[in-house]
């Protein structure tokens, strides 16, 4: 699930892992844009079953959100 709101944007992604019984989240917040427009950065807050609560910094390619018309 993926949701631009304004200047910022925001997905959800949950997981398990049926070997392992392991179920997770991760929740990216994209913060910053590149010159296009696409969104490229920001913080990720991810949660694991097992391992609890992680939050991360990331930098990567340009990601654009879909539209609805």
């Amino acid at each position: 699930m993926r949701k631009a709101f304004g200047k910022m944007g925001a997905a959800l992604k949950i997981t398990h892992d049926f070997r392992s019984h392991d179920t997770g989240a991760d929740a990216p917040i994209y913060l910053a844009r590149s010159i296009s427009g696409g969104f490229s950065s920001g913080l990720r807050l991810g949660w694991t079953s097992k391992d609890q609560f992680s939050v991360g910094v990331f930098i990567g390619s340009e990601f654009q959100f879909d539209q609805p018309d």
